[in-house]
């Protein structure tokens, strides 16, 4: 299995000082290359910037739709996870009947707003196997306050070789 854990900044910071390659950019080249490997399942728990709203993957929807408390309509990162989500056979489980404490929580807390940014995608091999997922409650203690995003959890039922 391939776990891709990944930071992907707001379209707006400068990430030239960091790297030669534009961060989206490489996320989605990294799945491309991991989806060669057909034996191989994916798993992706990334803050990826990018609003999807209620919308799910159209060969998903079916099966798992999606909620979200983030209800604004995807802005254009989202639509572009959405596109990428589709290419590579993902299914966004944020928000769906993975989810298993409240369905559809934000994961982002900012001054301006929280939002669903951070999203759990899976491949469809790899559905099955999923055991559970839930997005934590931000902390109550403001000493203990030191993100600004809430964890999101995915346990993965490992099959016996």
């Amino acid at each position: 299995m391939w776990l891709i854990g990944a930071y992907i900044p707001p379209v707006t910071s400068p990430w030239q000082g960091w790297t030669d390659v534009e961060p989206f950019l490489q996320f989605w080249e990294t799945v491309a290359l991991c989806t060669r490997n057909e034996d191989k399942p994916i798993a992706s728990l990334t803050d990826i910037n990018g609003r999807t709203g209620s919308v799910q993957v159209p060969r998903f929807q079916g099966a798992w739709p999606r909620i979200s408390a983030d209800d604004k309509k995807p802005n254009t990162r989202g639509l572009a996870i959405l596109d990428e989500c589709d290419t590579y056979g993902l299914c966004i489980l944020n928000g769906t009947s993975f989810e298993s404490a409240s369905p559809g929580r934000y994961t982002s807390w900012q001054p301006n707003g929280q939002s669903t940014i951070d999203l759990a995608m899976v491949s469809t091999g790899l559905i099955p196997f999923v055991k559970s997922f839930h997005v934590e409650c931000p902390t109550p203690d403001p000493e203990d306050d030191w993100a600004d995003h809430t964890r999101i959890c995915l346990t993965i039922r490992v099959p016996a070789t």
